[in-house]
């Protein structure tokens, strides 16, 4: 009720169409233009990883939204017009695996000058579209620390997987 109330209907639009930076759709087309992009260039490892995340990640939260069956905020106004369950936000879990796994590709494939940038870039991604979805009152604000929370486990999980086939992988 607090983010009705008293945030501005200006910050809340704005929050609306920011919110659109984690919807499936789009981490869909990223994922492939991605995937692509790291097997045309030889990062097959990269490539399979990547795909494994984000598909990956899709599986976990609906599994995670049938098991729990939290119903959405209940509100007379809002941006956002959603359906589904709520718990955990599949549009905060999505971004903390998508635009996480592109910050540590980051962090492998760039030159070291842009790195940080990219790890920056990648977080403040994550961290706005997570509050987007409060703002525009499609979840509670535990509805999202959970998909972070879900999130950030699989891309950790994704991460050490990579991390492990690089450094352990057999002769080709």
């Amino acid at each position: 009720r607090a983010v009705g109330t008293y945030t501005p209907a200006g910050v809340r639009e704005m929050f609306s169409w920011l919110t659109h930076v984690g919807d499936p759709i789009v981490a869909v087309l990223l994922c492939t233009v991605v995937a692509v992009a790291l097997w045309l260039r030889e990062h097959r490892g990269f490539a399979v990883g990547w795909v494994a995340a984000v598909v990956g990640n899709a599986g976990l939260n609906h599994t995670l939204k049938l098991i729990f069956e939290r119903t959405r905020p209940v509100h007379d106004f809002g941006v956002a017009q959603v359906s589904g369950y709520s718990f955990p936000s599949g549009h905060s879990s999505g971004a903390m695996v998508l635009y996480g796994m592109l910050g540590y590709l980051g962090l492998r494939m760039l030159s070291p000058r842009w790195r940080v940038p990219s790890v920056m870039a990648a977080t403040a991604v994550v961290i706005t579209v997570a509050c987007s979805r409060i703002f525009v009152r499609a979840h509670f604000p535990s509805d999202v620390l959970a998909g972070l929370c879900s999130g950030g486990a699989w891309l950790a999980i994704c991460i050490a997987s990579i991390e492990y086939a690089r450094h352990h992988r057999g002769p080709r």
